[in-house]
């Protein structure tokens, strides 16, 4: 992942790693799938720490709950799981 990604691109390459659609990922938010497209395309601002750590703690990027042994996307079931890299500030 690029360091120079937004905020929004950020949420977006997340979603995509996990395997997540928008509805999905809203949902467990309890947002709504237009709301998070305006997010990751940057069209509205996160203004909520409470929604931030709600996104972060779904899509476990962040450092305090990366974990190397929890898989990020398991591919195939013969496949072995791939680590999601940790959250680097930008």
């Amino acid at each position: 992942m690029p360091n120079t990604l937004t905020i929004g691109e950020r949420v977006a390459w997340y979603r995509r790693r996990r395997g997540l659609s928008q509805e999905v990922l809203a949902g467990l938010v309890g947002r709504t799938a237009d709301w998070l497209g305006k997010i990751e395309n940057n069209r509205i601002e996160m203004d909520r720490l409470s929604v931030i750590k709600s996104l972060a703690d779904v899509l476990d990027s962040h450092s305090a709950t990366s974990s190397p042994n929890r898989p990020c996307s398991t591919g195939p079931p013969t496949a072995a799981p791939t680590p999601c890299p940790p959250y680097a500030p930008p």
